[in-house]
């Protein structure tokens, strides 16, 4: 066969992309660009539209400003040829210059046929002697199949010099050989994890395409959640805003502006695969045997390594890849317009889910997919198995959804289910519903029921009334209930008895009975049995930690704080009620040490929670910083907000503690905007509040009596009559003191001494501001002394200049009056090295890419994090990354937004 020229070369392949107009800079990604130089393969592999050749292209400008040689060459099913593609590459390397390729085209000239590695042998002699670094990219590897080229490519790579490197971006995980290379870290490959938009990115992106502003914070949220950080998801999103009606649209998988995108993604399966993909995408997590399940086949395990091979935007949920997901916009298009071109039937798929969870014991997922499926009455027996068990962990809202989708007469009959949705009710806050259903449950246990079931099950709606009543703020008649449940031998759960001890404990506290707060009975689990246990754990601990809070103990509360969040992390996650619970208390004192930003960055996520399904000193802690918070920020409307917000929840659940603490917190805003006669208006209303708490033995309500005289108190200081104000404030601080409420002798003490300044006694005034501010400095509590007005601020600067600031107090006291931006991280709950790991994980680096940001081994990484998993007492990655996130620990390394885009 006569040896013939090559077909023309299409000289357009070989042209560096232009980055798209609005790429912004990703300066997390610049470590993974300058290892390049250190590679002979580095590769990026995605699905389509993670934003490969935009990276790529823009690392090609940076390198070319720094004077390195770059080429590029786009491929085509035209070079899945062995002769095409060497032809294809010599062009591409002769643009490097230096005679680069010249042999290997001339070779070509007259022989299309040449062998590829006598060709490939010709340009690497040509490499040997280039001067400078050298960077080839290959764009759209995942179009080359042919093993020979794959082969020829490996032989090209292995023998490269050390001044080339190849950057491969490809749809599929290249299947080359070189298993040495990739052993001895050599082959660097960057997935899609590393590659979506974390939120920060996801912010410049969006704010670069939107100069109006029309994109709010919690859209830009919204978008990157739903998003999940893909790049060409976000870029449509970017574009729909300018589109008519479009700016407030919900994202959905089945939106058109993604329609196009995803039958690209499937066009070029096979059908069967696609089929596979619509029945399995009833499922919101999949395993090969649940997949045969549910499809009815056997070759779930193929489907499913055919889908992570072509990177289909499918992803485990675990460490070892045992449960995988889809995208949650793909998993809406298969849904949607794909299951309805096929004629899939939704019901039959969740009905064999449904089955397949129940015979694993998976009850709560059984019940999720026998609902979907319309299987009520299956959906109830289920549910007499989990009911409790999403109690127990704190996912009080599933379990009342599912509630409204069963009927009454069905869930009558199920006395184990009934009494789990009035523990639901109860710890939700829906006392209105909860009292009429526990009485529903005692009369047809009357009716039904003998010994011992029947005094079971009384005793079991006792409690919950107990639980009932204490949320709802009223510990003199919880007490009453929880002694009686008490005085009598229960054959009984540990969640049960534990909840019991709960309230008592509460009651104690609030009686002021802390020796007996700190003896109630708690019956321990092992670390296995906690998830049983989770919410009564971490009530108990949002408890003992408020007690050490109002104590002053601010390291003890913290710890009862971190202990209480790492459990509801842990067994209900992080958006979850058990969360809510938890996050104010910590979040409150982050706010005492001055880390207002970090106390808001906690609360932002949960805040529709705490609204909704928060306890009664949750909601008081979360309120209390988002109002000091505002007005630090000088945002006094906000700050008014946060009032009206807080006491209309106070008056909708009855709490009136809630409602007598933001009466007094507007009392101390209205005066110190110098609006007193509407301060003294609501006097008047905080007085209504309190007219018959004074008769009461000690209990929850005395508090708002403390409410009550402290507003007083600064409306005589505020309106001149210091001599009250002084004998009020003093009366105050030394019931504080006999209590032992050493956080409320910080403001009191603060008070007290501007009292003595307004008297014109500045000695008395020193004197006491001396004894608060070493209590200050003991407890760490600045805010406690700072948020008495900015007359401190004035006081502080004469007292730091006069005999009663001692050398102990000198630079604590210069301290509050310039105090430093400084983060939460002196507790060293992680080392600054696991801190740094933790921080390029949560920017979804891999352990190979972690090791080499910091310049040590994988294995260094890995022990990293091991240590912080058992710290935080978690199992995955995702899961210590959210629980450093809520507790702001991650938040000093987060890199500044670059305004810089390429």
């Amino acid at each position: 066969m006569p040896a013939s020229a090559p077909a023309p070369f299409l000289r357009t392949k070989i042209r560096v992309l232009r980055p798209p107009h609005g790429t912004i800079a990703r300066p997390r990604l610049d470590a993974v660009r300058d290892q390049v130089l250190q590679l002979p393969l580095l590769t990026l592999s995605a699905p389509g539209g993670f934003g490969k050749s935009t990276l790529a292209a823009t690392w090609v400008a940076h390198w070319q400003a720094e004077g390195h040689h770059c080429t590029w060459l786009t491929l085509s099913q035209d070079e899945d040829e062995p002769a095409r593609f060497v032809h294809a590459l010599a062009h591409a390397l002769q643009r490097l210059g230096q005679g680069v390729g010249d042999a290997a085209l001339s070779l070509l000239q007259g022989r299309a046929l040449a062998a590829p590695r006598a060709v490939l042998s010709l340009l690497l002699n040509d490499m040997e002697d280039f001067d400078g670094e050298a960077i080839v990219v290959l764009d759209d590897w995942q179009v080359i199949r042919d093993p020979a080229i794959h082969d020829a490519l490996a032989f090209f790579i292995t023998h490269a010099p050390p001044q080339l490197h190849v950057v491969m971006t490809s749809r599929i995980t290249p299947t080359l050989a070189l298993a040495r290379l990739r052993a001895h870290g050599l082959w660097h490959d960057v997935d899609a994890t590393a590659l979506r938009f974390d939120l920060e990115e996801t912010t410049r992106f969006l704010s670069s395409h939107d100069p109006a502003g029309t994109h709010t914070e919690a859209r830009i949220h919204a978008l990157h959640e739903s998003t999940e950080g893909w790049a060409a998801a976000l870029r449509l999103a970017a574009l729909g805003h300018q589109w008519p009606g479009t700016p407030n649209a919900v994202i959905t998988g089945s939106s058109t502006v993604f329609a196009t995108l995803f039958e690209d993604l499937l066009h070029n399966l096979p059908q069967e695969t696609v089929h596979f993909m619509a029945q399995t995408a009833v499922l919101d997590r999949l395993t090969p045997e649940l997949c045969n399940a549910v499809s009815e086949r056997d070759d779930g395990d193929a489907q499913m390594q055919l889908l992570l091979q072509n990177h289909l935007l499918i992803e485990p949920m675990d460490s070892e890849g045992r449960w995988l997901r889809y995208h949650q916009l793909l998993r809406e298009h298969l849904l949607g317009c794909v299951m309805e071109r096929l004629g899939l039937e939704p019901a039959a798929l969740h009905r064999r889910a449904a089955h397949w969870f129940a015979r694993h014991g998976a009850w709560s997922d059984a019940v999720r997919h026998a609902l979907q499926a319309g299987d009520q009455a299956q959906a109830i027996e289920w549910l007499t198995h989990c009911g409790m068990a999403l109690v127990k962990t704190g996912d009080l809202l599933t379990l009342l959804a599912w509630r409204r989708q069963l009927p009454p007469e069905l869930l009558a009959d199920q006395p184990r289910v009934q009494l789990a949705i009035a523990w639901g009710l109860a710890l939700a806050m829906r006392f209105t519903e909860a009292e009429p259903l526990l009485d529903e449950i005692e009369r047809t246990a009357r009716a039904r029921l003998v010994d011992p079931a029947l005094r079971d099950t009384l005793g079991e709606c006792l409690a919950i009334r107990a639980v009932n009543v204490a949320l709802q703020d009223d510990s003199l008649r919880a007490g009453a209930l929880a002694r009686q449940w008490q005085s009598e031998p229960r054959n009984t759960d540990t969640f049960t008895r534990n909840a019991v001890s709960n309230v008592m404990r509460y009651v104690h506290w609030k009686a002021g009975e802390l020796m007996q707060a700190y003896e109630q009975p708690w019956q321990a689990t092992t670390a296995e049995e906690e998830q049983h246990n989770a919410f009564s754990t971490v009530y108990r601990h949002a408890i003992l930690g408020s007690i050490e809070l109002e104590k002053a103990q601010l390291g003890l509360a913290e710890r009862h704080a971190r202990e209480a969040l790492r459990c509801a992390h842990q067994h209900g996650g992080p958006l979850s009620v058990s969360a809510a619970l938890a996050a104010p208390l910590l979040a409150q004192l982050y706010y005492q040490r001055g880390y207002w930003r970090e106390a808001l960055e906690l609360l932002a996520p949960l805040q529709p929670l705490i609204d909704n399904t928060a306890m009664h000193e949750s909601a008081i802690q979360a309120y209390q910083v988002l109002i000091h918070a505002a007005q630090l920020q000088g945002l006094h409307a906000t700050a008014f907000e946060h009032l009206e917000r807080g006491e209309t929840m106070g008056y909708n659940r009855g709490w009136d503690r809630l409602v007598a603490t933001m009466l007094h917190e507007r009392i101390r805003l209205l005066i110190r905007e110098a609006r007193l006669d509407e301060a003294n208006a609501t006097c008047i209303r905080l007085r209504r509040l309190t007219c018959h708490a004074d008769a009461l033995p000690r209990c929850a309500r005395s508090e708002l009596c403390d409410l009550r005289d402290n507003a007083l108190a600064r409306m005589a200081l505020a309106s001149q009559r210091a001599d009250q104000a002084r004998q009020a404030f003093t009366a105050q601080l030394e019931q504080a003191h006999t209590r032992g409420q050493r956080l409320r002798m910080l403001p009191l003490g603060t008070c007290l001494a501007l009292a003595h300044w307004a008297a014109g006694e500045q000695d008395a005034c020193f004197e006491q501001l001396a004894t608060t501010l070493q209590l200050a400095r003991q407890s760490g509590a600045s805010r406690g002394v700072l948020d008495e007005g900015e007359d401190v601020q004035m006081v502080l600067t004469r007292f730091r200049a006069s005999r009663f600031c001692d050398p102990t107090l000198r630079e604590f006291t210069l301290s509050l009056i310039a105090p430093p931006d400084t983060h939460p991280l002196q507790d060293k709950l992680l080392t600054e090295r696991e801190l740094q790991v933790l921080s390029l994980v949560g920017q979804g680096l891999s352990n190979k890419l972690v090791a080499r940001a910091m310049g040590i081994s994988a294995e260094t990484v890995k022990t990293h994090l091991k240590n912080i998993f058992e710290k935080f007492g978690v199992q995955e990655r995702r899961e210590a990354v959210a629980m450093a996130q809520s507790m702001g620990l991650l938040q000093s390394l987060r890199a500044s937004p670059t305004q810089d885009q390429s």
